[in-house]
C-alpha cells in the first residue's frame, strides 16, 4: 500500500525499506530531534498526488519525463541525459536551506540545483547561494567534452537571460575552473595571511584578521577554557616577537608556529613552549588545501 499518515499498520515500515521511487525508509523521530526545525522523513509525492501534510514534509516531483522537458525547452535539443526533475531540488531545497544558506552540489550534472535555487529564490525572495561541482566528463574519444562549461554554467546562463519558452530568473554566478598540480611541482610559499588563517582553522578559533603591524599573530582562548593553548603564529624571528612570545608565556600555554623552530627554541629558551614547523604542520593537516594554494 501506498505509505501514508493514516496507515494503520505505520509502524509495522518504522526501518524497512519500501516501494522504488519512494523514500527508502521511514525513521522514527527519537527524543534528540525534539527541537528540530527540519524533517527527519518525507513522501515524495508527485505534483497532483493528494497527500496529508499536517505531520510530515512533502517533496513534490514531476515525472522524469519533465526534467528531459525542460533542457529542451533551455537548450533545443536533448543536451543531457537523465537530468532530476527541477521541481523535485526545489522541495529538496525548500525543505533544508533558508535564507543566506549555501546550497553545494557536487556532481552538478545539467546544473539542476543552480537552476532550482535560483527559482526558488524567485519564489520567495530570499537569498539562499549555490556552489555548483562538475568534472568536464571528457574521455579519450571525446577530448574536447566539457559538460561543465557547455551545459551546466550554459543552462544557468540561459535560465537568467529566459525565453519564450523558460521564465528568467533572476541572479549571477562566476565561472571558475580548476587544474591538477602534479604533487611533486608544489611550492609551498604561502602568504603570511593564508599561514595564519590555516593556523586558527586548525583550532577552529574565531578568524582573527592577520595584523601585519605586530611582531606575532596570537588567538587566546576562551576566558573558561583553561586546557586550551594561545596559539601564536611568529611570521619572524626578532627581538620583538620573542619577547612578546615569552609575555604571552606567562599567562598562558602556547603553541608557536613558524619556518624554522630549532632557532625560536634557541632564542626563547621556553622548554614549555611547543613549537610546529609552517608548512609542515599544515601540510600534514591540510595537504590538499595548501597544494591548491
Amino acid at each position: 500500500p501506498l505509505l501514508r499518515a493514516d496507515l494503520p499498520d505505520l509502524d509495522f515500515w518504522v526501518g524497512k525499506p519500501i516501494a522504488r521511487s519512494r523514500l527508502s525508509r521511514i525513521v522514527r523521530k527519537g527524543p534528540e530531534h525534539e527541537n528540530a526545525t527540519r524533517p527527519v522523513g518525507s513522501w515524495i509525492a508527485g505534483q497532483s498526488e493528494t497527500v496529508s501534510e499536517d505531520d510530515v514534509q512533502t517533496l513534490r516531483s514531476d515525472r522524469q519525463g519533465a526534467a528531459t522537458t525542460e533542457i529542451e525547452r533551455l537548450f533545443g535539443e536533448k543536451a543531457f541525459n537523465f537530468p532530476k526533475p527541477m521541481s523535485l531540488i526545489r522541495s529538496l531545497v525548500r525543505a533544508a536551506a533558508g535564507d543566506g544558506d549555501i546550497v553545494l552540489d557536487f556532481f552538478a550534472g545539467s546544473g539542476t540545483t543552480g537552476h532550482a535555487t535560483l527559482a526558488l529564490n524567485a519564489d520567495d525572495d530570499a537569498e539562499r547561494r549555490f556552489i555548483l561541482v562538475s568534472s568536464t566528463e571528457a574521455t579519450a574519444d571525446a577530448p574536447a567534452k566539457n559538460l561543465c562549461r557547455d551545459v551546466c554554467a550554459q543552462r544557468l546562463r540561459k535560465a537568467m537571460d529566459g525565453s519564450t519558452t523558460i521564465a528568467a530568473v533572476p541572479g549571477d554566478f562566476a565561472y571558475l575552473r580548476a587544474r591538477r598540480v602534479p604533487w611533486d611541482d608544489v611550492v609551498y610559499d604561502l602568504a603570511p595571511e593564508v599561514v595564519w588563517t590555516m593556523v586558527q582553522l586548525r583550532y577552529d578559533r574565531p578568524l582573527l584578521p592577520f595584523a601585519a603591524a605586530n611582531p606575532v599573530q596570537v588567538s587566546f582562548p576562551a576566558d573558561d577554557d583553561l586546557e586550551a593553548p594561545a596559539v601564536v603564529y611568529v611570521p619572524s624571528i626578532d627581538d620583538a616577537a620573542v619577547d612578546e612570545l615569552r609575555h604571552i608565556a606567562t599567562r598562558h600555554m602556547v603553541v608557536a608556529y613558524c619556518a624554522v623552530p630549532d632557532l625560536l627554541r634557541d632564542r626563547l629558551g621556553l622548554a614549555a613552549v611547543a613549537i610546529e614547523q609552517i608548512p609542515d604542520r599544515l601540510l600534514a593537516d591540510f595537504p590538499r588545501v595548501v597544494a591548491g594554494l
